[in-house]
This record gives structure tokens, C-alpha cells and sequence, in this order.
């Protein structure tokens, strides 16, 4: 069994009314299995039983954040000064008028325990973590309200941008 952890920064901003949460799914494959519907499969979701830690906020309001936050780089890494370790607040599959249509089903998550924006002009970093474990290929699907950027064992494995996009 191989376990890994998967962690997600992500970066809020814009318009007030944004709303600071994500929600995601990981599907291990058995590359052994042929690709069809009785391989075996694990799925891990968002939920109320993925780290978090306090959000961390700037000083002011992000000027022009879509092009100066949301870049393949963040500004706030895994190694930032998170704290407070605590379990996320889970919302639902339909908390998010993003979830439907995602192309999957995932619990809404949150790193505090309302749906409201935090930080000046609503601009935030969070960090969830989580553990998946298994053998095989891992499918990611995320889908996040604002830039996010995905890690599998500390390694930069993915980036959304404020396309609101899901991405696999």
C-alpha cells in the first residue's frame, strides 16, 4: 500500500459574496484492473474529516488578484505559518451553485464553519490536507470558487485558475 497526502492551498479574492470553499473527489484505479466498471476502485472525498488550519489573510486586498495571486506559483506555500490544525466544516453536495454540472459529486468544504468570505475584500489563503492510500493510479477532481493549487507527498501537481473550472 502506498499512502500519500494530498494537500490544497487555496487563494480567495474578488467581489464580495465569493465564498471560500472547495470540494474534491480522488478515485484510486488498480492499474492491474482493465478500465471499466468492475475494477476496483477506492474514492476519497471532501468532507468534514479533512485537515485544515486557520486561514491565513493579508494585510489589504489583493490588487488585479486573478493575475497577480493566481499564478502556477502561490504566494503562500505549504511551508506558510498555519495554525491551528482543526477538521473542515462540510456543507453538502449542493452547498456551491458550482457543484452541479462538476462531473462529480463531492462534499463542499470550508476551513471555518460558515460559507462566508474572510479577509479584506474577502481575500483568504486556506490549506486542507488529507491521506489516501492504495496502489494504482489516482484520478483528482477539483473544483474550486478561486485559484488553487494541488500536492500529492509535497510535489506540485495541479492548478486551477479563477475559470471556476473543474479540473481531473
Amino acid at each position: 500500500m502506498k499512502l500519500s497526502r494530498l494537500r490544497s492551498l487555496v487563494a480567495r479574492g474578488g467581489a464580495a459574496g465569493l465564498i471560500a470553499l472547495a470540494a474534491f473527489t480522488i478515485l484510486l484505479l488498480n492499474p492491474a484492473e482493465p478500465r471499466v466498471a468492475s475494477a476496483t476502485s477506492v474514492v476519497f472525498t471532501s468532507g468534514s474529516d479533512v485537515d485544515t488550519w486557520d486561514p491565513i489573510l493579508p494585510a489589504s486586498a489583493y490588487q488585479n488578484w486573478p493575475a497577480t495571486v493566481c499564478t502556477p506559483t502561490p504566494a503562500v506555500g505549504l511551508g506558510a505559518a498555519w495554525t491551528n490544525p482543526h477538521k473542515a466544516s462540510s456543507f453538502g453536495t449542493a452547498a456551491h451553485p458550482c457543484q452541479p454540472g462538476a462531473g462529480f459529486t463531492a462534499n463542499w468544504i470550508n476551513a471555518w464553519a460558515d460559507m462566508n468570505s474572510q479577509g479584506p475584500s474577502g481575500h483568504s489563503w486556506t490549506k486542507y490536507s488529507t491521506t489516501v492510500s492504495g496502489s494504482g493510479a489516482f484520478v483528482l477532481n477539483l473544483l474550486a470558487d478561486n485559484c488553487s493549487w494541488i500536492y500529492l507527498d509535497g510535489t506540485l501537481v495541479g492548478f486551477q485558475d479563477t475559470t471556476l473550472t473543474p479540473r481531473t
